[in-house]
């Protein structure tokens, strides 16, 4: 994104917990999407371990990297199309893990079909809130080397937000 970002550098220590902080316009939702390779940048490189985001397999990024943002509506299809997303082969166990973690459990028990509920574009018929807990869950799926969060908890319940926490 032409000078959105000029000459920034910084390092993430594995283990950190970071938050970008600014006012609206100032580059972080930018940030985070170069960060995810949604897009490149204009200059220099994002690595990933000491490798370049640009040498990695879209297969690979999905999998290391997991984002929740309001920039990234949910897909159309199933509820469980869109938990599965970045990683379509992940464990049972670990799809109930996150899947009660997230709440998402009790939402598909009220969903006429479950996690097999077809979603139309960007989630439509469900709340904001629901939306957003899938989105969350869909990042945290697979246990990903990097997770961002671009205002992860906007529309959330008290208890959503914990997991946000």
């Amino acid at each position: 994104v032409n000078g959105a970002l000029d000459d920034l550098h910084g390092v993430a220590e594995a283990g950190s917990v970071i938050a970008i902080v600014g006012p609206n316009g100032a580059g972080k939702s930018t940030l985070l999407g170069v960060a995810a390779r949604l897009f490149d940048p204009d200059a220099g490189s994002i690595e990933l371990d000491g490798r370049d985001l640009r040498g990695l397999s879209l297969r690979a990024l999905r999998r290391a990297i997991g984002i929740a943002s309001a920039d990234l509506p949910l897909l159309r299809g199933t509820v469980r199309r869109n938990l599965c997303y970045r990683h379509p082969r992940v464990a049972a166990a670990e799809f109930a893990r996150i899947v009660a973690l997230c709440g998402i459990d009790q939402l598909a028990s009220e969903l006429p079909a479950g996690l097999d509920t077809r979603l139309g574009d960007g989630g439509a018929g469900l709340s904001a809130g629901q939306r957003q807990r899938i989105a969350l869950a869909r990042a945290l799926m697979g246990e990903p080397a990097v997770l961002l969060l671009d205002e992860a908890d906007a529309n959330l319940d008290a208890v959503a937000s914990h997991v946000v926490d």
